[in-house]
């Protein structure tokens, strides 16, 4: 009898393959245990990236991190890997017929080319003549690509496919029973519900590390209670905030213990008053945390979902329809579910200074942008006033000069274009970048005003609040003091910040010299306020002249860099993906 394994393999057994993972990686050890005559290894390779050049493994493993980049998800990489492994099993004597497929996918979660891709796998094993026995291994690759091999496998049953899963590849594999019952046409009944507008009784979330997925949940359907399944590493509290009038519990689990979990659920809901409608959302969490609540929700008719968020697809998994997401309207939820103990100070809203909207200025911020290599000369005396707003100076280089009375009347002459202004006292700052912040934020108007972006914000404000005393004598604080405890001590300013529905993007504008540690900045930024699946961007009027900056951009997951004339095109291309 033949016995098949079918996996993708994912970055880990990469590091394995060039010796940085001190171990065999998730899929060599399983292979090394002997049970498998056959298996089929699905590689991701990213579309249009630069193919390393490779006959075998480099011996220079100083720079780890950009070795394994180049190599990541590129032919040279696949070929690497397979050589390696082969060599390996021919060690270990263990035979077995191994077949790498390549899988192009236009994004690493192209849920659509993904299940092309398993389904294509299984249909393969399926048709191959004489007794089988075939497994799935959900460990390597991404929790989407493990997802998609359970749902391949239940629209399978009559291969009666096995599954297994590791929560340490180190270690033996676990096997997770899949509910095959839920296909069964028998008297047990499910309901097919495809409306986006559904309402529950009790919804379960997964929650982890990202606290999104269960966000999207509690916005897409009305519920009475919301049951966040946790560990304890990561408690749920902060969702209390977000579910408004509705019920909260928390019910922490061991997050690699399947059965456990099933058992969990189904004891809670048995302790439930009086309900019939319950929801499962399984975008959240661990890969078995996955497996057990699926199970417990065939047991009870509930309604499996998960959120595609690349595609912006929610998917209900009894019948793998799509409905689309429900958009998150504002960038405030975005930022308060993935921090702790911030607030607002200032919400960046444009018209909170009317005299941005002054047509005399938006015809100056235009003009500057024109004659931006003109302005870019006066940056290094500015700097000293921006510090200073109100102090008087006047500048002038060239055909460009500016000034600030005593008064504060502001004027300025570039070239034959001359601009005046009454009781600017931050003229200064705005002739630094404020203009430019200005500039990106009109060309981004026009999105707004289309819906293909939301909520667009400038010099967004985020603070830390300290924790009031109440029985302080508040007396006795300087009126910055009391300020502080009204609105927090300075933490972040954004400068540009909207979301498209579903991530937060974080413009970062620099109207002079771009540098390695701006790009550094802005990735831990949209990192900490916009999790996974936050985007940063940044702009600058000028092409950066540094190599470094542009191999670090390269290298970059979630930060582009857009500059010189070009920026607005390629600023549609990234709103349009």
């Amino acid at each position: 009898m033949k016995n098949y394994l079918l996996t993708w393999y994912g970055i880990t057994d990469l590091e394995a393959a060039f010796g940085i993972e001190k171990s065999d990686g998730p899929i060599l050890r399983v292979l090394k245990t002997g049970n498998y005559t056959d298996v089929l290894i699905l590689g991701y390779t990213k579309k249009d990236k630069v193919e390393p050049t490779v006959d075998s493994k480099p011996s220079d493993l100083s720079n780890c991190c950009e070795l394994i980049e180049s190599y990541l998800n590129t032919n040279g990489g696949h070929q690497l890997f397979e050589n390696w492994i082969r060599e390996q099993l021919h060690q270990y004597d263990v035979i077995v017929n191994l077949t790498l497929s390549p899988v192009e996918l236009t994004k690493l979660n192209d849920s659509k080319g993904i299940y092309n891709a398993v389904s294509k796998c299984i249909d393969t094993v399926s048709a191959r003549n004489g007794e089988k026995q075939v497994t799935v291994y959900l460990s390597p690759g991404t929790p989407l690509m493990a997802f998609t091999w359970a749902f391949a496998s239940l629209v399978n049953p009559s291969l009666k496919i096995k599954v297994i899963a590791s929560s340490d590849f180190k270690e033996p594999p676990d096997e997770i029973n899949l509910p095959y019952e839920l296909l069964d046409s028998s008297d047990k009944k499910h309901k097919t519900l495809k409306s986006p507008n559904l309402t529950f009784d009790a919804v379960f979330h997964l929650f982890g590390e990202q606290r999104m997925p269960s966000v999207l949940g509690i916005n897409q359907f009305k519920s009475k209670m919301h049951i966040f399944i946790n560990s304890k590493k990561y408690p749920a509290t902060i969702m209390k905030k977000f579910i408004g009038s509705a019920q909260y519990k928390e019910l922490s689990v061991n997050p690699f213990d399947p059965k456990n979990i099933e058992l969990e659920i189904l004891k809670t809901i048995s302790e439930l008053p009086a309900v019939s409608h319950i929801g499962f959302n399984l975008t959240g969490g661990t890969k078995l945390m996955f497996a057990g609540a699926l199970a417990a929700s065939d047991k009870v008719n509930g309604t499996p979902f998960y959120f595609e968020t690349q595609s912006n697809n929610l998917i209900y998994l009894n019948d793998f329809t799509f409905t689309q997401t429900k958009s998150i309207e504002n960038v405030e939820t975005i930022i308060k579910v993935n921090t702790n103990e911030f607030t607002i100070s200032n919400n960046g809203v444009w018209n909170n200074l009317p005299e941005r909207n002054h047509p005399k200025r938006k015809s100056l911020t235009k003009c500057i942008w024109k004659k931006r290599n003109k302005i870019s000369k006066l940056y290094k005396e500015l700097s000293y006033f921006n510090d200073n707003p109100g102090k008087k100076f006047e500048i002038k280089r060239g055909d460009i000069s500016v000034k600030l009375s005593s008064n504060r009347n502001a004027e300025i002459l570039i070239e034959n274009e001359k601009f005046n202004f009454s009781n600017w006292i931050n003229f200064a700052r705005y002739l630094c970048g404020g203009w430019f912040e200005e500039y990106i934020y009109q060309i981004l108007s026009y999105y707004l005003k289309s819906g293909q972006i939301k909520d667009l914000r400038i010099g967004l404000e985020i603070s830390i609040k300290d924790k009031i005393d109440n029985t302080q004598d508040q007396m006795g604080l300087d009126w910055k003091d009391k300020l502080r405890t009204i609105y927090g001590e300075l933490y972040q300013e954004l400068d540009i910040v909207f979301t498209d529905g579903k991530s937060l993007y974080i413009i970062e504008c620099k109207a002079g010299k771009v540098r390695s540690g701006d790009l550094m900045k802005l990735q831990n930024i949209v990192s900490h306020f916009g999790g996974i699946e936050g985007k940063g961007i940044i702009i600058s009027p000028f092409k950066p002249n540094s190599k470094v900056v542009h191999r670090k951009i390269a290298e970059s997951r979630n930060v582009d860099l857009l500059y010189g004339a070009e920026f607005s095109n390629k600023l549609k291309d990234i709103l349009s993906k």
